[in-house]
This record gives C-alpha cells, structure tokens and sequence, in this order.
C-alpha cells in the first residue's frame, strides 16, 4: 500500500470530494467498504473508496483522522486511481498551508505541487513490477523461495472496488508463459494484461455479459445461478446453482469442482474464459449441452437450502424453493 497523507485546516467531506473529482460526468463512484456511507462528514472510523467505473483497478481509499486526510492508493492501482489520489491531494491542499504530503515510502516527503514529478509514469511502472514480482512468488514459492507443487500453491485476494480479484497458479502460469517477462517492455504488457483481467471481473457489463444472479444459502454462503441461455460472467461463489430439467430439480455443484468441471464441458476456444482463479465468462449453452452437463456433474452436487428474496423473484428462480 502506498500512502498519502496531508495536513489541511479544514478536510474536504466525501460529498464534496466526490463532486470535485466526478464535476458531473457519473464515472467517479464512492462507498463505506465497512459499512454505511455518510458523505456529509467523515464519521470516526469510517473510509471511503473512490474510484472509476470501468477503468480503476483497485480504486483510492481515505480516511480522516486528527485534522489529517490518509489518501491509500492499493499495489497495483492502475492510473486513473493514481489520477484520483492526485486530484484528491490537489483539493485537499487548498487549506492546507504548507501543502506538504507525507508518505510510508521514498521519496517521504514533498510538495503536493511535486507530485507529477515525485510519483512520475516511471516510477509507478517500477512499482507496479515490484509489486507482480510479490505476488506471484506469494502464489509460486514457499517459505524458503523453493517452488511449490502446483497442487499446494495458494491464491493471493486482492481487494478491489466491485469484487475481489484471486491471483493463484492458473493465471500465473498462464502469465508467465505468455508474457516470458524479462525485458522491460515484456513486463510492461503483463502489468497492462493483469489491469484488463482485474477490470474484466469488476465491469462485466463492459464486455456486454450478464452477471450471475447470487443467491444467499441458508447456510450463510452464496451460489451463482448459471442458466446457460445467456453469455454470463460468473463470480466467486460457494457454489454454482444449476437447472436439473431432468430430476424437476436444482443442482448445486460446490466451488472445488467448478474449474475442474467446466473446463472439462466446455473446451471450445471462447466458450469458457477464467479471468481470475475462480471467476469467469461463459457463452450461451446450448439446451441440449446444458442439460448434459447437469447430468455428468450429477453425483458431485449437494442439496442446499436457498434463502427466499426478492432476488430470487428476479432471477426467475422462486419456485425453486415455494
């Protein structure tokens, strides 16, 4: 994490933060990660994540404390959250008076007026190459830096604006084979394709797919209901909630089978796409297709229990559980 923080007389409200950033143009959103936004004042303990629909990776969190504005811009974030940690900084030194801004790395200290100059394209792109290098020895190595079996390496959660993106193996490897990083430039692409996965699984609707319903077990977890008639993006869930037309009833195939199964189903170039460990898009399934797959994941499905809502109404699943 990279922080920011500034001393100003007089902190800007969220509200008006997020006026100034957005100026009208609807692309800048903002929310309470921990609970209920309060955007006229900054409430004790709260913080807000800022960022733009669309093209933040991570987006910009903040949070006030002792007439101090902490601007925490996420490893990885890509340059529009840089753009808006700058511009929240640029705001915020209106009433600051010596307009300084302190951080947790070097350069530790300077004008908000030197942050073009201090935090430039090269050193965010350094930054950005320390950063994958952590992330996959986090996935790849083990406590001594030896490589792992492929069966007992981790996934590596990295919080963004919308859902969660999960670095493990699968994309890793796939990275490292496509990318072979080892110039420069190499690594430049692999930075650009990491962002464009993570934005694929925080904006689906960018890609004009549909976004798998969730639904709320009984139990406290989550199921995605797939009902393969249309191209969907399907995210993290406890398991995927499936149309057995031939038992008259649901399926529910638990998440450590669903990578396993569906790449198995469905090998066809573009008809199932991981974006991330767990999360991925896939086309429209034929009836006949559909209704052979929920008969061969058959005996690895549970039974669960739905909680009814109004999301339930919506997905035109209720009479699955009246």
């Amino acid at each position: 994490m990279n922080d920011f923080i500034i001393r100003a007389a007089q902190v800007p409200a969220p509200c008006e933060l997020l006026n100034y950033l957005d100026n009208g143009a609807g692309v800048i959103e903002c929310f309470n990660p921990t609970g209920e936004l309060h955007e006229a004042s900054w409430d004790q303990n709260q913080s807000v994540v800022f960022y733009e629909w669309g093209r933040s990776t991570r987006g910009v969190e903040c949070w006030h404390t002792n007439r101090e504005l902490v601007v925490r811009v996420p490893k990885l974030s890509s340059p529009e959250d840089y753009s808006i940690a700058f511009a929240i900084l640029e705001f915020a030194s209106q009433s600051a008076q010596d307009k300084t801004v302190r951080t947790n790395f070097k350069p530790s200290k300077f004008s908000v007026d030197e942050l073009p100059s201090k935090i430039d394209e090269r050193w965010i792109l350094e930054d950005h190459c320390a950063a994958i290098a952590t992330l996959f020895d986090q996935v790849l190595l083990d406590e001594r830096g030896d490589y792992l079996p492929d069966n007992d390496r981790g996934v590596v959660s990295l919080y963004a604006p919308v859902r969660d993106f999960f670095l493990g193996n699968m994309i890793v490897t796939r990275l490292l084979l496509s990318y072979q990083p080892d110039t420069p430039a190499r690594m430049l692409e692999l930075v650009h394709f990491v962002f464009e996965l993570i934005r694929y699984v925080q904006y689906p609707e960018r890609l004009e797919m549909k976004t798998a319903t969730l639904l709320t077990l009984e139990n406290g977890g989550t199921a995605a209901f797939v009902d393969g008639e249309h191209h969907t993006f399907v995210p993290h869930a406890d398991c995927i909630y499936l149309n057995d037309h031939a038992r008259g009833c649901w399926a529910a195939l638990p998440a450590e089978h669903v990578k396993e199964q569906f790449m198995a189903h469905f090998r066809e170039p573009e008809q199932m796409v991981f974006y991330d460990e767990f999360q991925f898009a896939v086309q429209p399934i034929p009836e006949l297709t559909y209704r052979a797959f929920v008969k061969a994941v058959a005996p690895l499905c549970q039974s669960v229990n739905i909680m009814p809502s109004s999301v339930l109404r919506d997905a035109g699943v209720i009479h699955a559980i009246d």
